[in-house]
């Protein structure tokens, strides 16, 4: 078993120019929002206590990520003004997945 948060909205805005709309998407990590999800992978043993695991990683996220959730949040919050977009989860999460290991 391991805790993924793969194929989870990642934050990342696509624009694409005109000269490219039929070629490729052009990613820009500096405009409006300043913030990229990403996931980390981590490998629990089988038979583990999942909820313990995840209650641990759960503080151990939030307390490095504490300071920026609020400045996250705000930036959110004018992305879906600006491009009229859902709202999304900016807190960190803790997705657990089983597979052949």
């Amino acid at each position: 078993m391991g805790c993924a948060l793969a194929d989870l909205y990642n934050g990342r805005i696509v624009r694409v120019a005109n000269s490219f709309i039929f070629k490729e998407p052009v990613f820009n990590y500096t405009s409006d929002f300043p913030f990229v999800w990403d996931e980390i992978v981590l490998p629990v043993k089988y038979g583990s206590d999942m909820q313990v695991a995840r209650d641990v990683l759960q503080r151990l996220v939030k307390g490095v990520v504490r300071e920026y959730a609020i400045y996250a949040q705000k930036a959110w919050e004018k992305i879906i003004d600006k491009y009229m977009i859902e709202a999304a989860k900016e807190e960190p999460a803790i997705t657990i997945t089983a597979n052949e290991n």
